[in-house]
């Protein structure tokens, strides 16, 4: 390796991530902590392309991850990788490039694959809500504005398998949850949610603007999220304002009020209204018993044949 960088055909790395992959337990184990320990002295130069190559190796040790054990041990232990690398700057690199990889590999994941991946996406926004929690970070313009940016590049990218996308929209916010607990970064969840309205603003697909809409803005406007209604409707009103913004009726169906239920208008009084309770009593009874009288009466009418009763 030349100058500190990581050269990603170098034999010793490309053999080091395929052990992780490895069936012998111990050989894995011992293959991640010295790539572990190799990813501590990343240099500051290291480039966007590195970082993506070195994803995809991860990539493929996952994809050779048989045992389901295995596959949940290894999603824990590369999603974790992100608070060992020696900056800030590159932990959220690390998490670009995992969005970039996974995005452009998703679409050759078969069935047989799919549930340790779909895991292995789940753990890793985990761990980066942990990277930004920490103490050291405390949800810092810096971390959420880089979050902010691969989040962006990713929804707003077309060929881009819908399937990821909606994976992450179910679990994000159960996820920030688990992390951040009560204490929810507001400045955070504002960022986001301009990400989440700018790309339904920007995107053809009307199915994915409904789900953003479905899974994550319905949801935030409430004082759990620290996120206020009117806050979410002056940030959806601003965006579908503009000229070139497509899907404008589901930003403004975020805007309008619910509309109160018109109570249905009373019926106007009947003359019988004013009348007292024994009188309509009265008046009820008399129709009835004149009604049965005449019904008896009928009945009791003899019929005739040629002024002869039958028999």
């Amino acid at each position: 390796m030349a100058d500190g960088n990581i050269d990603f055909t170098d034999e010793r790395i490309f053999r080091l991530v395929r052990k992780i992959a490895g069936n012998e337990p111990l050989l894995r184990s011992k293959s991640f902590k010295r790539l572990k320990l190799f990813l501590k002295n990343l240099p500051a130069s290291t480039t966007n392309l590195t970082m993506a190559k070195l994803w995809k190796g991860l990539h493929y040790s996952m994809w050779m991850a048989d045992k389901m054990i295995f596959q949940e041990q290894l999603a824990d232990s590369i999603s974790t990788i992100i608070h060992t690398l020696p900056s800030d700057e590159l932990s959220m690199m690390f998490f670009d490039a995992f969005l970039q990889v996974e995005a452009h590999e998703w679409h050759l994941i078969d069935d047989l694959r799919m549930d340790k991946f779909l895991r292995l996406v789940r753990f890793m926004f985990r761990e980066t809500f942990r990277f930004m929690n920490s103490s050291k970070n405390n949800w810092s313009q810096m971390v959420s504005k880089k979050f902010c940016s691969s989040l962006s590049k990713t929804f707003n990218d077309p060929k881009i398998s819908l399937n990821l996308l909606f994976h992450i929209l179910d679990f994000f916010l159960d996820e920030l949850e688990r992390v951040a607990g009560s204490e929810y970064p507001e400045q955070f969840i504002k960022s986001v949610t301009r990400v989440f309205i700018d790309c339904i603003s920007k995107t053809n697909n009307e199915y994915l603007a409904k789900e953003i809409k479905k899974l994550y803005l319905n949801k935030i406007a409430t004082s759990q999220y620290k996120m206020t209604e009117a806050t979410l409707k002056e940030m959806s009103f601003s965006r579908a304002s503009k000229k070139n913004c497509k899907n404008r009726p589901i930003l403004f169906s975020l805007v309008k009020k619910k509309k109160a239920k018109k109570s249905k208008p009373k019926k106007p009084a009947n003359d019988n209204d004013d009348m007292s309770t024994e009188e309509n009593d009265t008046t009820f009874f008399a129709k009835k018993s004149l009604k049965f009288s005449l019904v008896v009466s009928e009945i009791s009418a003899p019929e005739n044949n040629d002024g002869k009763s039958n028999e």
